[in-house]
């Protein structure tokens, strides 16, 4: 099915679609690395396909200072990925 571009403009059918086809990449979004100010302008408009459960998550975690998170979502990422990388850069550089 094609969406109107201008989310504005979606009936319920067309929410609840799009919700359906997003449950299952929902759990992989990293709430916790989004700064509030971008889940203010850029999550909370489309808060209508996020659970209720998930949406009182994100606001205590955002606004009760040291709040530990309850459900299992994924937390930040540590990686020695962009050292690796930028060793190898060094390397080719180097040659």
């Amino acid at each position: 099915q094609e969406f109107n571009q201008e989310i504005s403009q979606w009936n319920q059918d067309d929410i609840n679609i799009f919700k359906g086809i997003l449950q299952k990449f929902i759990p992989l979004i990293r709430f916790y690395e989004i700064s509030s100010e971008d889940y203010y302008n850029k999550v909370k408009p489309h808060e209508g396909i996020l659970s209720k459960e998930l949406i009182d998550e994100i606001l205590k975690f955002y606004m009760v200072p040291g709040y530990r998170r309850t459900l299992n979502i994924y937390g930040p990422r540590h990686s020695n990925y962009g050292i690796i990388n930028n060793i190898r850069l060094v390397r080719f550089f180097r040659k």
